[in-house]
């Protein structure tokens, strides 16, 4: 009887099994259903518009910015004009930036602390003041190809900011634009490039080592850190850039220039006071 009760159910016994296992199946199938078709995506917990564009942001902390056209400017956390989505700021750990979005308006990510990383789309040209201001955890940033200008103090106190690539098309690094960017080690600049404003680098502690491209005519006062001895900086302008106070040092260890240039910048006083030694490209 055992071996019948295990080997063989009746008829009854098998169509009881059988609805019983319909009827887990049913009720497990949607869930899958739900996984397949992308409906377990984060919700969108607040959104609106601004200007003519739209953002949201989901409870995981992806703020979104999409449409067509330019972000309006906004003003600091001290007035009305915020940015919308500047309440929930401490929720925010990501940023997507749609393409066709064309410029990043004034104040328009400060203070997003949380945020590693950006990628500009191609469609954006222009960034305004204040744009990054604070966003200590920004390690990386990644310019569009098209963006020609950015505004000042727009990368402002980003303390984790480790390396930059400025955009062919870019003529000026405006003031503070990476000022008190502590951890900045690496800046290529653009041969676009004509001036660099002061504070531009101000107490980057670790930008020891700079290379000015040739179309560079002005670099203003304080434009590099002046508090401690910049071991290299090359500049491949042939004939010397008006130079500012208080740049490289006390002065820095050695300036490498184009070789029929050496003897231009070592008559050059402001020059010759701000480096140990003048000598020729390697």
């Amino acid at each position: 009887m055992d071996e019948l009760f295990l080997g063989g159910f009746n008829d009854f016994q098998l169509m009881r099994r059988f609805l019983f296992w319909s009827l887990c199946f049913c009720l497990l199938f949607p869930v899958g259903l739900s996984s397949c078709d992308g409906s377990d995506s984060a919700a969108v917990i607040f959104g609106g518009t601004t200007g003519e564009l739209t953002w949201t942001l989901t409870e995981d902390g992806v703020l979104t910015i999409t449409g067509e056209g330019p972000m309006p400017d906004y003003r600091d956390g001290g007035t009305s004009e915020t940015p919308p989505w500047y309440p929930h700021v401490n929720r925010i750990s990501s940023l997507t930036i749609g393409e066709g979005v064309t410029r990043i308006g004034d104040y328009a990510f400060m203070l997003c602390s949380f945020v590693t990383e950006v990628v500009i789309p191609e469609s954006v040209t222009s960034m305004g003041d204040w744009a990054f201001w604070h966003c200590q955890s920004l390690k990386r940033i990644t310019f569009p190809d098209r963006m020609v200008r950015f505004g000042e103090w727009a990368f402002y106190e980003n303390e984790s900011l480790q390396s930059v690539c400025i955009p062919e098309g870019v003529t000026t690094i405006p003031s503070s634009a990476f000022a008190r960017c502590h951890n900045l080690t690496c800046v290529i600049m653009p041969g676009s490039l004509q001036t660099i404003c002061g504070g531009a680098f101000s107490q980057c502690h670790k930008l020891t080592d700079v290379t000015i491209p040739d179309g560079v005519t002005v670099i203003e006062t304080g434009a590099f850190p002046s508090y401690l001895d910049m071991a290299v900086v090359t500049c491949l302008a042939v004939i010397p850039p008006e130079l500012g106070k208080d740049n490289f040092g006390f002065p820095a260890k050695i300036l490498y220039v184009p070789a029929g240039s050496v003897e231009v910048y070592r008559k050059n006083a402001v020059w010759r006071e701000a480096f140990e030694t003048i000598a020729a490209l390697p």
